[in-house]
């Protein structure tokens, strides 16, 4: 390969990652290095699928731009990725354009304030976990579908007045609710 053929290849590289909109990372062996995804300059949605998000450093950078989010088998916490974008390890910020967020099969025991920091999200799915309360789901204004499912509840989360208003979809099944008159 000549230089020329080398500079041409490389500048494709560099211009397909600056202009790439989705990127979804899958795992099957266990990755112990960090990989950085800050040079994905447009990324709007990431998908992360047996990534430990504690191996992925540049989510600081590009969270602002993020519109859609999905992890699975990839987090414990939500805080490691709404709060300390992964290996970077930043403080809160909001994510000003986030609306979908996938959390599902991630065995996620407790939810915490930390979702303050997505106020747009309208699609949240906290599918297959081990979530006992998600009282703290009151503070998403702008919730329009909330799944629950396959969790360990013994009542309805507690919503958002607003969010009462525009909540379209709310899946609840499988869990230990035995009376339907929540906080709603």
């Amino acid at each position: 390969i000549s230089r020329d053929g080398m500079l041409s290849d490389t500048q494709f590289l560099h211009d397909f990652v600056q202009k790439t909109v989705s990127l979804k990372l899958t795992n099957s062996v266990c990755i112990e290095d960090t990989a950085n995804i800050c040079k994905f300059k447009n990324l709007k949605y990431l998908e992360l699928r047996k990534v430990p998000v504690h191996v992925l450093s540049g989510i600081q950078g590009i969270r602002a731009q993020l519109q859609a989010v999905v992890c699975i088998r990839s987090i414990k916490r939500l805080e490691d990725l709404l709060l300390d974008c992964g290996a970077d390890h930043s403080s809160g910020f909001v994510w000003s354009d986030l609306r979908e967020a996938v959390f599902s099969y991630n065995g996620i025991e407790l939810l915490t304030r930390c979702l303050e920091f997505t106020p747009w999200l309208q699609i949240l799915d906290l599918s297959h976990n081990r979530i006992t309360c998600a009282d703290e789901i009151d503070c998403l204004p702008n919730l329009k579908y909330l799944n629950m499912s396959y969790n360990l509840l013994e009542t309805i989360p507690a919503i958002h007045r607003d969010a009462c208003r525009k909540l379209q979809v709310l899946v609840i099944k499988n869990n230990y609710i035995e009376n339907l008159s929540g906080k709603l």
